[in-house]
């Protein structure tokens, strides 16, 4: 299995492809950041140390506000 990201057309979209076929576009790269980073907080306890730096690492990179902002997990 390869797996790859690239960037596609004007707007620069992200797509993961996934042997030879494309399985995800996000619209920017932190969207794909975004996306991981939410995935894995969904996957730990609340409290544990793995998701309160995540948690962290998280709000302090944010471009702008987002929706994951009042994020209670």
């Amino acid at each position: 299995m390869t797996a790859r990201l690239y960037y596609h057309g004007a707007n620069k979209t992200v797509v993961l492809a996934r042997d030879g076929r494309d399985i995800d576009r996000y619209p920017s790269a932190f969207a794909l950041v975004e996306t991981h980073i939410k995935g894995m907080l969904a996957s730990l306890p609340a409290s544990s140390p793995e998701a309160i730096r995540l948690r962290h690492l998280y709000h302090q990179h944010q471009p702008e506000k987002t929706a994951c902002e009042t994020d209670r997990n």
